[in-house]
């Protein structure tokens, strides 16, 4: 898993065994979800929907900055 924070938001990626492939994680820090206490998840995306192998950018982060 790789994980990248800015501006109290934080970005996952990595491998889940309920997905094929990995998954793009958006977090926001500054706030908690009550059911669990863990930071609110915004946004949840594949990222190899083709399932071949491409390089994954950090061109993302700037769409996301506050």
């Amino acid at each position: 898993m790789h994980m990248a924070e800015r501006n109290g938001v934080l970005e996952t990626i990595g491998e889940e065994s309920a997905v094929r492939g990995n998954m793009l994680k958006i977090w926001d820090l500054g706030k908690t979800d009550k059911r669990n206490q863990a930071p609110v998840l915004l946004r949840s995306s594949k990222v190899q929907p083709s399932n071949k192998p491409h390089p994954v950018s950090d061109s993302l982060r700037s769409a996301f900055a506050r």
